[in-house]
C-alpha cells in the first residue's frame, strides 16, 4: 500500500491497522494521525451534490465524537477549569487566554492537561491577548506538554461554514469531564465589539471554554471562548482561520516554521496585524519550543 504523509509528502511507516483505520508516522516530518483510505461510493445526482455543497463525507455525531475526544485537553489551573484540543502530534494544545490567566490577566502558575485519561504538566507557550482576553488581543492560547505521538484534530476552514449547518461541541463541562453537544450555526460571521465570531446555539457551560467546535465532516471549525450573558442559545466561538493566524504568527515570533507547532498545514494570510500585536511569548514557552526542536532533530 503506497501512503504518503498529508502534511509532507513523505514516507510513512504503519503503526497500527485495525477496522480498516491506518495509523502512521511520517518517517520524515514525524507527523503520526489516522489514514482513513477512499471507499468506493455511487455517485450521487446533482441535486444531490448541489445540497450537500461539496460535503459528501458527513459523519455522525458519535463518529465525529470517536474521532476527536482523544484530542481533547480537560485544562486545570489554579484559577478554574477549561477546554482546549492538541494540534500537534509533538504535544501542542490550543485554549484560550483567560483560561490559563488569573484575574489580572497573568499567566496561571501550575497548569495542567489531562489527556485521554492521563494528566501531564503544561506549559504555556504564548497568550494571544494580554489583559486575559479582555483586551486588543485574540483570546487564544497556545500549551506544550511533554510526551510524543498524541492524537491530534484536523483544522478545517473558516471560509466554508455555513448558516444553519450542525457543529458540535466537545469539552470539559462544569468541570466535570468531557462530555459533546450539539446544534446548529447561528450566524457563522457575528461581529461583537469589532471581533468576529461563529454563533451557535449548541449547549456550553463554564469548562467548555478553549474546546474545539467541530463541524459535520470531523474537522476543528472554531474555538468556544463565550456565551452571550442573559440570552439563550447564543454561544461563540473564534473561528479556525484565526487560530491558523495566531499559531502562525507564534511560529513567527519564535523564528521557527509553523509545522513545528501545527500537524495540520496552515499558511500565512495577507492581514493577520492583530493577532500579531497581540502575541505574548513566555519564557518557559520559548525554552519548551528550544526543547521540542531538540527532541524532533535527535530522531531525524
Amino acid at each position: 500500500m503506497d501512503i504518503k504523509c498529508k502534511n509532507c509528502g513523505g514516507d510513512v511507516d504503519i503503526l497500527s491497522n485495525s477496522g480498516g483505520v491506518i495509523k502512521v508516522k511520517c518517517t520524515c516530518c514525524g507527523s503520526v494521525y489516522e489514514h482513513n483510505p477512499p471507499r468506493a461510493a455511487s455517485v450521487p445526482s446533482a441535486s444531490a451534490s448541489q445540497n450537500l455543497s461539496g460535503r459528501i463525507n458527513e459523519m455522525a455525531g458519535e463518529d465525529i465524537y470517536d474521532r476527536n475526544i482523544r484530542a481533547v485537553v480537560e485544562i486545570t489551573t489554579e484559577a478554574g477549569r477549561a477546554s482546549g484540543y492538541l494540534v500537534s502530534s509533538h504535544g501542542i494544545i490550543v485554549t484560550n487566554t483567560h483560561a490559563v490567566t488569573d484575574n489580572a490577566g497573568q499567566p496561571c502558575r501550575n497548569v495542567r492537561a489531562k489527556i485521554n485519561g492521563k494528566m501531564y504538566g503544561a506549559k504555556i507557550i504564548a497568550l494571544g491577548d494580554d489583559h486575559g482576553g479582555n483586551g486588543s488581543g485574540v483570546d487564544l492560547a497556545l500549551l506544550g506538554v511533554d510526551g510524543d505521538f498524541f492524537d491530534c484534530v484536523r483544522l478545517g476552514s473558516s471560509i466554508s461554514v455555513r448558516n444553519g449547518e450542525s457543529v458540535y461541541y466537545i469539552g470539559n463541562s462544569q468541570g466535570e469531564g468531557t462530555c459533546i453537544t450539539g446544534g446548529i450555526v447561528s450566524d457563522k460571521d457575528r461581529v461583537v465589539d469589532g471581533k468576529h465570531y461563529i454563533m451557535t446555539d449548541a449547549a456550553t457551560n463554564p469548562g467548555n471554554s478553549g474546546g474545539p467546535l467541530i463541524d459535520r465532516n470531523g474537522d476543528v471549525i472554531g474555538t468556544h471562548v463565550s456565551a452571550r450573558v442573559g440570552a439563550v442559545g447564543m454561544k461563540y466561538a473564534i473561528p479556525v482561520d484565526t487560530v491558523k493566524d495566531f499559531i502562525m504568527a507564534v511560529a513567527r515570533k519564535a523564528e521557527i516554521s509553523a509545522d513545528m507547532l501545527c500537524d495540520t498545514r496552515i499558511s500565512q494570510r495577507e492581514d493577520f496585524s492583530l493577532i500579531w500585536s497581540g502575541i505574548k511569548l513566555l519564557v518557559e514557552g520559548i525554552m519548551y519550543i528550544k526543547n521540542l526542536i531538540t527532541r524532533r532533530r535527535s530522531r531525524a
